[in-house]
C-alpha cells in the first residue's frame, strides 16, 4: 500500500476527510484536514506544511504549481513556486462543484451558482464572469488547451461550451437528467462526458 493510501485510510471513510487528501501525478500528495495543508513526498515524509488556516478546509485541488483550497468562503491559492499563499473573498459558491483548475494551470474557475469567475493565477487577478445562462452550475470542465469551458446543468438538461472570453455559445442537450456530470474531455471536433455510469459522446459540427 502507498503512503497516500495509509494516509487517506487513517482517516474515517467519510467523503469529507478521505477527499481532503488528493495524489498528485508523480506520487507527491497532500493532506487538508485539521484547517492545516502539508505537502508529502511519495515517501510519506512532510516536504511543506502550511498552518495559518482558521477555519476547517472543505475543497482542495492539488497540481504540479498550486494548491487551492476552499475554507468556508475564502479560496486560498498557495503558489509551490513561491510558497506563499495568495487569499481570494468570494462569496455565494456552490460547494458541490466549487472549483476547475485548467490544465495549463492559468485559469480557475469559481462556480457561483449561476454565473462563473475567471481568475487569472498568472495575473493574481480576476479575468472574466461567464453567463452560461442555464438555471444553475453543477459541475465545470476546462478544455486541455484551457481555452474553453465546458458547464452542466442537470435541472435544464444541458451542457455548455463556450470559451474563456465568455464567446463561442455552443449548448448540447444531454441525457440522463437528474444526474450529476462527473467527468468529460473534449476538444474542437468531440466532447466526451460520463453520467449515470455511461459514456456518451458528441460531435461538433463542422
Amino acid at each position: 500500500m502507498s503512503k497516500f493510501q495509509e494516509k487517506r485510510n487513517s482517516y474515517k471513510p467519510s467523503y469529507s476527510n478521505q477527499c481532503l487528501v488528493v495524489e498528485r501525478g508523480d506520487g507527491c500528495f497532500v493532506d487538508a484536514n485539521n484547517a492545516k495543508v502539508c505537502l508529502y513526498h511519495p515517501n510519506g515524509d512532510i516536504y511543506l506544511e502550511f498552518d495559518n488556516f482558521k477555519r476547517k478546509i472543505k475543497y482542495v485541488i492539488f497540481s504540479k504549481k498550486y494548491i487551492v483550497t476552499i475554507d468556508e468562503e475564502i479560496i486560498t491559492v498557495i503558489s509551490l513556486n513561491l510558497r506563499c499563499h495568495h487569499i481570494y473573498i468570494h462569496d455565494k459558491m456552490d460547494m458541490n462543484f466549487p472549483l476547475a483548475l485548467s490544465s495549463c494551470e492559468t485559469f480557475l474557475a469559481i462556480n457561483n451558482g449561476k454565473t462563473i469567475t475567471i481568475w487569472n493565477l498568472n495575473d493574481r487577478k480576476k479575468y472574466k464572469v461567464l453567463d452560461p445562462y442555464l438555471t444553475w452550475v453543477d459541475a465545470m470542465f476546462f478544455s486541455p488547451d484551457g481555452n474553453k469551458i465546458a458547464i452542466s446543468c442537470i435541472d435544464d438538461n444541458f451542457l455548455v461550451i463556450m470559451d474563456v472570453e465568455g464567446n463561442g455559445y455552443y449548448l448540447i442537450k444531454t441525457c440522463a437528467p437528474r444526474v450529476l456530470l462527473r467527468w468529460m474531455v473534449f476538444n474542437d471536433k468531440q466532447v466526451l462526458f460520463l453520467k449515470n455510469e455511461i459514456m456518451y459522446s458528441y460531435d461538433f459540427p463542422e
